[in-house]
Protein backbone atom coordinates (compact mmCIF):
# COMPACT_ATOMS: atom_id res chain seq x y z
CA UNK A 1 0.00 0.00 0.00
CA UNK A 2 1.40 3.29 -0.34
CA UNK A 3 -0.62 5.77 1.58
CA UNK A 4 -1.27 9.14 0.52
CA UNK A 5 0.12 8.46 -3.06
CA UNK A 6 -0.84 11.68 -4.74
CA UNK A 7 0.01 11.60 -8.39
CA UNK A 8 0.86 7.90 -7.76
CA UNK A 9 4.54 7.74 -8.60
CA UNK A 10 5.45 4.87 -5.63
CA UNK A 11 1.88 3.25 -6.88
CA UNK A 12 2.87 2.83 -10.36
CA UNK A 13 6.56 2.07 -9.86
CA UNK A 14 5.51 -0.99 -7.56
CA UNK A 15 3.39 -1.88 -9.86
CA UNK A 16 5.87 -2.16 -12.66
CA UNK A 17 8.35 -3.50 -10.52
CA UNK A 18 5.76 -6.63 -10.00
CA UNK A 19 4.04 -6.21 -7.01
CA UNK A 20 0.94 -8.62 -6.88
CA UNK A 21 -1.47 -6.34 -5.57
CA UNK A 22 -0.90 -2.67 -5.28
CA UNK A 23 -3.20 -0.54 -3.03
CA UNK A 24 -3.05 3.50 -3.36
CA UNK A 25 -4.59 5.64 -0.80
CA UNK A 26 -5.08 9.33 -0.08
CA UNK A 27 -7.46 12.06 1.77
CA UNK A 28 -9.06 12.99 -1.35
CA UNK A 29 -9.74 11.98 -5.03
CA UNK A 30 -6.72 13.08 -7.85
CA UNK A 31 -7.46 13.73 -11.27
CA UNK A 32 -3.88 13.74 -11.87
CA UNK A 33 -3.85 10.13 -10.39
CA UNK A 34 -6.72 8.76 -12.41
CA UNK A 35 -5.36 10.20 -15.19
CA UNK A 36 -1.98 8.44 -14.85
CA UNK A 37 -3.32 5.49 -13.99
CA UNK A 38 -5.56 5.32 -17.77
CA UNK A 39 -2.23 6.30 -18.97
CA UNK A 40 -0.27 3.71 -17.74
CA UNK A 41 -3.29 1.19 -17.78
CA UNK A 42 -1.96 -0.42 -14.21
CA UNK A 43 -3.19 -2.74 -12.21
CA UNK A 44 -3.29 -0.25 -8.95
CA UNK A 45 -6.33 -0.27 -6.55
CA UNK A 46 -7.30 3.38 -6.03
CA UNK A 47 -8.65 4.07 -2.06
CA UNK A 48 -10.17 7.31 -1.63
CA UNK A 49 -10.92 9.17 0.91
CA UNK A 50 -8.43 6.85 3.42
CA UNK A 51 -6.98 8.22 6.53
CA UNK A 52 -4.63 7.15 8.69
CA UNK A 53 -7.28 6.39 11.73
CA UNK A 54 -8.81 4.28 9.66
CA UNK A 55 -5.98 1.40 9.77
CA UNK A 56 -6.91 0.62 13.29
CA UNK A 57 -10.08 -0.52 12.32
CA UNK A 58 -8.74 -3.57 10.54
CA UNK A 59 -8.37 -6.90 12.57
CA UNK A 60 -6.00 -8.59 10.47
CA UNK A 61 -2.93 -7.52 8.56
CA UNK A 62 -3.37 -7.32 5.13
CA UNK A 63 0.05 -5.67 3.32
CA UNK A 64 3.49 -7.22 3.21
CA UNK A 65 4.88 -3.51 2.27
CA UNK A 66 3.50 -0.03 3.20
CA UNK A 67 4.93 3.22 2.08
CA UNK A 68 4.30 6.03 4.14
CA UNK A 69 5.88 9.12 2.23
CA UNK A 70 5.35 12.69 3.58
CA UNK A 71 2.63 12.47 6.23
CA UNK A 72 3.96 11.78 9.57
CA UNK A 73 4.06 15.62 10.02
CA UNK A 74 0.93 15.92 9.27
CA UNK A 75 -1.02 14.19 12.04
CA UNK A 76 -1.61 15.29 15.20
CA UNK A 77 -0.28 12.19 17.29
CA UNK A 78 2.62 10.07 15.18
CA UNK A 79 3.58 7.44 17.16
CA UNK A 80 -0.14 6.43 17.04
CA UNK A 81 -0.14 6.09 13.27
CA UNK A 82 2.91 3.85 13.63
CA UNK A 83 1.18 1.73 15.82
CA UNK A 84 -2.31 1.72 13.06
CA UNK A 85 0.61 0.48 10.58
CA UNK A 86 2.13 -1.53 12.24
CA UNK A 87 -1.31 -3.69 12.66
CA UNK A 88 -1.80 -3.47 9.06
CA UNK A 89 1.95 -5.07 8.25
CA UNK A 90 1.94 -8.67 8.18
CA UNK A 91 5.19 -9.81 10.67
CA UNK A 92 8.45 -9.26 9.15
CA UNK A 93 6.77 -6.91 6.40
CA UNK A 94 8.15 -4.09 5.60
CA UNK A 95 7.46 -0.10 6.18
CA UNK A 96 9.14 2.88 4.19
CA UNK A 97 8.79 5.76 5.36
CA UNK A 98 9.68 9.26 4.65
CA UNK A 99 9.22 12.48 7.02
CA UNK A 100 11.19 15.59 7.65
CA UNK A 101 13.24 15.54 10.96
CA UNK A 102 15.81 17.17 13.09
CA UNK A 103 19.02 15.95 11.44
CA UNK A 104 20.98 18.23 14.22
CA UNK A 105 19.68 16.97 16.90
CA UNK A 106 21.20 14.32 18.80
CA UNK A 107 18.79 14.33 21.61
CA UNK A 108 15.52 12.28 21.49
CA UNK A 109 13.26 15.29 20.78
CA UNK A 110 9.77 15.36 19.56
CA UNK A 111 9.05 19.05 18.76
CA UNK A 112 5.62 20.64 18.55
CA UNK A 113 6.31 22.96 15.22
CA UNK A 114 3.58 25.47 15.39
CA UNK A 115 5.39 26.77 18.81
CA UNK A 116 9.02 25.79 17.38
CA UNK A 117 10.56 29.12 16.08
CA UNK A 118 13.73 28.19 15.56
CA UNK A 119 13.22 24.76 13.52
CA UNK A 120 9.41 25.01 13.28
CA UNK A 121 7.75 24.75 9.38
CA UNK A 122 6.13 27.58 7.86
CA UNK A 123 3.07 25.29 6.03
CA UNK A 124 0.27 25.01 8.16
CA UNK A 125 0.10 21.50 8.14
CA UNK A 126 3.10 20.57 9.97
CA UNK A 127 2.86 19.22 13.48
CA UNK A 128 5.51 17.24 14.87
CA UNK A 129 9.01 16.59 13.97
CA UNK A 130 11.45 13.95 15.60
CA UNK A 131 15.08 14.06 15.59
CA UNK A 132 16.89 10.68 14.48
CA UNK A 133 16.96 9.38 18.01
CA UNK A 134 13.28 10.15 18.73
CA UNK A 135 11.73 8.50 15.47
CA UNK A 136 13.66 5.51 16.13
CA UNK A 137 12.74 4.83 19.64
CA UNK A 138 9.17 5.72 17.92
CA UNK A 139 9.62 2.49 15.22
CA UNK A 140 10.91 0.24 18.02
CA UNK A 141 7.90 1.19 20.27
CA UNK A 142 5.35 0.62 17.86
CA UNK A 143 7.55 -3.01 16.61
CA UNK A 144 9.22 -1.96 13.75
CA UNK A 145 13.34 -2.72 13.72
CA UNK A 146 15.20 -0.25 11.70
CA UNK A 147 17.06 -1.68 8.86
CA UNK A 148 18.48 1.25 7.12
CA UNK A 149 18.25 5.12 6.69
CA UNK A 150 19.11 7.46 4.08
CA UNK A 151 19.08 11.51 4.74
CA UNK A 152 18.51 14.22 2.41
CA UNK A 153 19.12 17.19 3.75
CA UNK A 154 16.32 17.70 6.48
CA UNK A 155 14.72 14.75 5.85
CA UNK A 156 14.81 10.87 6.15
CA UNK A 157 13.92 7.64 4.92
CA UNK A 158 13.91 4.70 7.05
CA UNK A 159 13.16 0.95 5.56
CA UNK A 160 12.15 -1.01 9.05
CA UNK A 161 10.82 -4.52 9.53
CA UNK A 162 7.84 -5.30 11.37
CA UNK A 163 8.45 -7.10 14.31
CA UNK A 164 6.93 -8.99 17.14
CA UNK A 165 7.21 -7.12 20.45
CA UNK A 166 9.72 -10.02 21.49
CA UNK A 167 11.76 -9.89 18.79
CA UNK A 168 12.35 -6.11 18.86
CA UNK A 169 16.32 -5.60 19.68
CA UNK A 170 15.98 -2.15 21.33
CA UNK A 171 18.77 0.90 20.86
CA UNK A 172 17.63 2.04 23.79
CA UNK A 173 17.09 0.99 27.54
CA UNK A 174 13.80 2.57 28.09
CA UNK A 175 12.54 1.16 24.81
CA UNK A 176 13.65 -2.56 26.40
CA UNK A 177 11.84 -1.71 29.08
CA UNK A 178 8.39 -1.06 27.19
CA UNK A 179 8.78 -3.54 24.96
CA UNK A 180 9.66 -6.11 28.17
CA UNK A 181 7.85 -5.09 31.16
CA UNK A 182 5.42 -2.02 30.35
CA UNK A 183 4.03 -4.60 27.37
CA UNK A 184 2.21 -6.80 29.75
CA UNK A 185 0.34 -4.00 31.33
CA UNK A 186 -3.31 -4.35 30.71
CA UNK A 187 -3.70 -0.56 30.34
CA UNK A 188 -1.31 -0.34 27.08
CA UNK A 189 -4.17 -2.49 25.04
CA UNK A 190 -5.83 0.32 24.76
CA UNK A 191 -3.40 2.25 22.14
CA UNK A 192 -0.98 -1.21 21.36
CA UNK A 193 -1.68 -4.64 22.12
CA UNK A 194 1.49 -5.69 22.55
CA UNK A 195 0.44 -9.72 23.19
CA UNK A 196 -1.16 -10.21 20.50
CA UNK A 197 1.50 -8.83 18.42
CA UNK A 198 3.21 -11.60 19.90
CA UNK A 199 1.01 -14.00 19.20
CA UNK A 200 -0.20 -13.44 15.49
CA UNK A 201 0.93 -16.10 12.59
CA UNK A 202 0.04 -13.65 9.48
CA UNK A 203 3.78 -13.63 7.82
CA UNK A 204 4.48 -12.35 4.82
CA UNK A 205 6.68 -14.04 2.40
CA UNK A 206 8.68 -10.72 0.86
CA UNK A 207 12.57 -10.13 1.84
CA UNK A 208 14.87 -7.45 1.76
CA UNK A 209 18.12 -7.60 -0.20
CA UNK A 210 20.31 -4.61 -0.21
CA UNK A 211 22.55 -2.78 2.32
CA UNK A 212 21.75 -2.11 5.87
CA UNK A 213 22.56 0.92 8.23
CA UNK A 214 22.65 4.71 7.73
CA UNK A 215 23.59 6.34 4.51
CA UNK A 216 23.43 10.21 2.80
CA UNK A 217 22.03 11.05 -0.44
CA UNK A 218 23.42 14.40 -2.16
CA UNK A 219 20.46 15.02 -4.36
CA UNK A 220 21.83 16.87 -7.01
CA UNK A 221 24.01 13.98 -8.02
CA UNK A 222 21.56 11.29 -7.61
CA UNK A 223 20.05 9.39 -10.65
CA UNK A 224 17.46 6.60 -10.98
CA UNK A 225 16.77 3.94 -13.54
CA UNK A 226 12.88 4.87 -12.55
CA UNK A 227 11.55 5.99 -15.90
CA UNK A 228 8.60 7.50 -14.00
CA UNK A 229 10.73 9.85 -12.26
CA UNK A 230 11.59 13.07 -13.45
CA UNK A 231 14.75 13.56 -14.41
CA UNK A 232 16.25 16.94 -12.95
CA UNK A 233 18.17 18.60 -16.00
CA UNK A 234 19.50 21.87 -13.32
CA UNK A 235 22.81 24.26 -15.23
CA UNK A 236 25.90 23.67 -13.44
CA UNK A 237 25.37 26.66 -11.17
CA UNK A 238 22.08 24.98 -9.87
CA UNK A 239 24.01 22.27 -9.28
CA UNK A 240 27.29 23.42 -7.94
CA UNK A 241 24.14 25.27 -5.78
CA UNK A 242 22.13 22.64 -4.89
CA UNK A 243 26.15 20.32 -3.73
CA UNK A 244 26.99 23.40 -1.73
CA UNK A 245 23.53 23.49 0.12
CA UNK A 246 23.47 19.49 0.52
CA UNK A 247 27.46 19.32 2.03
CA UNK A 248 26.37 22.01 4.90
CA UNK A 249 23.54 19.80 5.64
CA UNK A 250 26.07 16.74 5.43
CA UNK A 251 28.63 17.87 7.54
CA UNK A 252 25.82 18.54 10.06
CA UNK A 253 24.69 15.46 9.71
CA UNK A 254 27.48 13.76 10.82
CA UNK A 255 28.30 15.80 13.76
CA UNK A 256 24.92 15.09 15.28
CA UNK A 257 25.94 11.28 14.24
CA UNK A 258 29.05 11.46 15.81
CA UNK A 259 30.56 9.76 13.21
CA UNK A 260 30.80 9.81 9.17
CA UNK A 261 27.66 8.66 7.74
CA UNK A 262 28.28 6.94 4.73
CA UNK A 263 26.92 8.57 1.17
CA UNK A 264 24.47 6.10 -0.57
CA UNK A 265 26.10 4.85 -3.60
CA UNK A 266 23.85 3.89 -7.07
CA UNK A 267 23.18 0.50 -7.47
Amino acid sequence: MDMGTMDGLIAFTLDRKGSAKVVATDIAPRASFELANNVLKSRVEYRVPVNVAELHKNEMPEFDLIVFSGILYHIFDPLSALVALRKNIKNNGYLLLETQYFYDENKAVLSYSPMDPKRGSIHANTFFQPSFSALTGMLETACFQVISTISIDSRITVLAQAKRPKDIKPSSAMVKAVLSRYRRYENYKESIDYQRLDRSSVDTDISYVGPGGHFYIFSGMFKTPNTLQPVWRGSFRQKTREFVKNLSFYLKTCICRRGVVPVWKNR
